[in-house]
Order: structure tokens, then C-alpha cells, then sequence
């Protein structure tokens, strides 16, 4: 039992009490919750996930910048960088489903290859951007991330992070087999 006056759901300000929800009268029918369509979540998670590591990926390629002038070098090391705390939390927040077909180490290195996909797509639109056409290297390392964003979504969603299809069938061959 709780002692009175040491409820808590209800916070206390000096001796008033005050409630944690009030519901409003016109509220009180409305229990109503918004379903996000899972693609829609889907790309929502992928994108703050590259957000994230896009932070970590400029902040190295942005310090670079200040100590020495090779931007595809600055750029190879940021990027690397960027791609484990990419990998960290793609893993944990983005494809979270039966991954029971692919070890660890597969998975890590089927990702670091299409993280390499990405690193020489990186390095060939910042010498591109740079040196022909005399974009500025940040101009050239935001097109570049762009592109990488969506053709690596692309490779991740259909090969690297890929449902395991082979679970869905032995349950369905189980299933059908008298037994």
C-alpha cells in the first residue's frame, strides 16, 4: 500500500498535488492510435541511421579539411569512419528481422563490401565534382553522399540484409508434409 501523499504517478509541487494526465472531456472517447506503414518506418529508421553516421562522416572530413588538402583521402578515411557507426546502428535499429541464414562475420563483410560499393562511388564523385567540373569538396562529398544513400539502401535492402527466405520455406515444406 502507498503511503498518502507518496503516489508515484502523481508528481508534487511544494503540497499541491499535481495530476500526471488530465482528460479533457472531449477526449474521453477518442483512444485512437496511428499506425506508420512499415516501409514507411522502414525508411524512416534507414534514414536517421545514415544521418547519424553522415554526422560522424562529415565532422572527420570537415576536420580533415582544416589540416591537409587531399579531399578523396579525407574523404576515404571519414568515410570508413562513418561506415561502422553505420553498421552498428543499421544493425541494431534498421534490420532487425531473422538474419539466422548469414553468420556475424558474413553479414559484417557482405556490408564493408557494399560499404566499399559506396566508398568508390564516394571517391569517383568527389574527383569528378572537384577536379572537372570545380565544385568546392564539400559540394562535391554532399552529392556524393546522396547518391550513396540511395543505391546503397538499394543493395543493403536486397543482398546484404536480405529476410531469410529459407526459414519461411522449410516451415512451409513442414507444414505440408503428413506427419
Amino acid at each position: 500500500m502507498i503511503a498518502p501523499g507518496k503516489d508515484p504517478d502523481v508528481p508534487r509541487l511544494g503540497t499541491a498535488r499535481l495530476p500526471v494526465r488530465v482528460i479533457l472531456p472531449f477526449e474521453a472517447n477518442r483512444e485512437r492510435t496511428i499506425e506508420m506503414h512499415p516501409k514507411v518506418r522502414h525508411a524512416l529508421l534507414y534514414t536517421g541511421v545514415n544521418l547519424a553516421s553522415t554526422v560522424v562522416d562529415y565532422t572527420i572530413f570537415l576536420s580533415f579539411t582544416h589540416f591537409f588538402g587531399l579531399p578523396i583521402l579525407q574523404s576515404v578515411i571519414a568515410y570508413c569512419a562513418g561506415m561502422l557507426v553505420n553498421y552498428a546502428l543499421t544493425r541494431g535499429f534498421v534490420f532487425v528481422h531473422d538474419m539466422s541464414h548469414k553468420s556475424q562475420h558474413r553479414l559484417f563483410m557482405e556490408f564493408v563490401g557494399s560499404s566499399l560499393l559506396g566508398l568508390l562511388l564516394t571517391a569517383c564523385v568527389i574527383w569528378l565534382t572537384v577536379h572537372k567540373f570545380n565544385l568546392p569538396p564539400v559540394d562535391g562529398k554532399t552529392i556524393a553522399v546522396l547518391i550513396c544513400f540511395v543505391s546503397l539502401y538499394y543493395v543493403r535492402t536486397r543482398f546484404v540484409f536480405s529476410k531469410n527466405t529459407n526459414a519461411n520455406a522449410s516451415d512451409a515444406a513442414e507444414a505440408r508434409s503428413p506427419g
